[in-house]
């Protein structure tokens, strides 16, 4: 694995993941934080819910996300969270020129399409999802890192 000088951005889709019940945030930032810097330098962290804060255990999750450097972004609860995720992520492949990389975490299959359109420009894609993320998913990035 090698540490290159490349712009990495990674876009998490929050609630489509079940989350490990024994990690704090600051823990869950640092894995997938960790696992972007296999790439490059992490310049953008961002992570998507359209769910409210029901517990403390949610509140507290994402205070430690935020303080962890993660950016939480608010979607509405009218399901355009995939089109939020990916107009930032093809934002940010209009900003930073290739080589740079895309990290998505996510196990939606909506999101095949926009990696598919980064991957052909030569933009290098990780997926970190589930084992049992569609295939569609899956095989549209460059590296698959399982959840």
């Amino acid at each position: 694995m090698v540490v290159t000088k490349e712009a990495v951005a990674i876009f998490w889709d929050f609630d489509n993941l079940t989350l490990p019940p024994n990690l704090s945030g600051f823990e869950l930032a640092d894995a997938i934080g960790y696992t972007g810097h296999a790439w490059g330098a992490v310049t953008s962290f961002r992570a998507y819910s359209d769910v409210p804060e029901t517990t403390m255990f949610e509140s507290e999750i994402r205070s430690e996300l935020q303080i962890a450097g993660v950016c939480i972004c608010v979607c509405p609860q009218d399901g355009s969270k995939a089109s939020m995720i990916l107009t930032d992520m093809l934002a940010y492949a209009m900003d930073h020129p290739r080589p740079a990389t895309i990290v998505l975490v996510s196990d939606n299959q909506q999101l095949a399409y926009p990696m598919s359109i980064l991957r052909l420009r030569r933009y290098r894609t990780v997926v970190i999802a589930p084992r049992t993320a569609h295939s569609s998913l899956k095989l549209r990035a460059t590296s698959f890192v399982d959840w």
